[in-house]
């Protein structure tokens, strides 16, 4: 376990491969931390990952995905919606270079740093295919900004959208097709929820304050 809470002065985290029997990393609130390091890949026990709310976080590692064994990844309050998270790719700079393709890149990596675009429809290829909880909460993620399709997650049975300003269920929720658990509270602009996955055991619509919902609809098999 590698716990992390509140350094609020940690601006890179990296030399993962020191630490090849890491099962749990826990940096949340690290007001101050910008990248995680491509090493990462190297922690292939890793089981837990929670980057919630590093609101600086710009730069995640492409090989993310390739953890084998990663069940839950926490990245509440991550400002996703501000298209701040890129994902560092060193295929594309070998591509560029033989293409004599000019890259400028805001770090001293020689690593080309891609960024998402904006409406984050490619962010799933990204996160591990083993996840089994996801907790997207309170990124100011628009419905139009979820990915297309989340069918890349194939075991994900907990997903957590909570706080955003979403006014319908995302359409890519419905490719997830081990959905048990979907929480959608506190999301205000909320008026809709319609044909959630068949697989879904619990919805969670929770609102603190006043909020628009109007319509649930579930399939009739369900």
């Amino acid at each position: 376990i590698l716990n992390l809470n509140f350094c609020k002065q940690l601006h890179s985290l990296g030399e993962f491969d020191r630490l090849p029997a890491l099962e749990r990393l826990i940096v949340r609130n690290c007001i101050g931390l910008v990248e995680v390091c491509e090493s990462i890949e190297q922690c292939a026990e890793l089981v837990f990952i929670d980057l919630s709310y590093c609101k600086k976080l710009e730069r995640l590692p492409r090989n993310i995905g390739m953890l084998k064994n990663v069940k839950t990844m926490l990245l509440d309050g991550c400002s996703l919606g501000e298209s701040r998270i890129q994902i560092r790719d060193t295929d594309s700079l070998e591509l560029c270079k033989a293409n004599k393709i000019d890259i400028n890149t805001r770090t001293s990596s020689p690593a080309f740093v891609g960024a998402i675009p904006s409406d984050l429809k490619l962010f799933s290829v990204y996160l591990p295919r083993s996840l089994v909880s996801l907790s997207l909460a309170n990124n100011n993620l628009s419905t139009e900004s979820f990915p297309m399709d989340f069918s890349s997650l194939i075991m994900l049975r907990h997903l957590y959208l909570d706080g955003n300003p979403i006014d319908s269920m995302p359409s890519c929720v419905r490719s997830l097709r081990r959905l048990e658990i979907l929480s959608l509270s506190n999301c205000e602009m909320l008026t809709s929820v319609e044909h959630p996955p068949h697989t879904l055991k619990e919805l969670i619509i929770h609102f603190d304050s006043m909020h628009l919902l109007r319509k649930v609809v579930f399939d009739p098999e369900m």
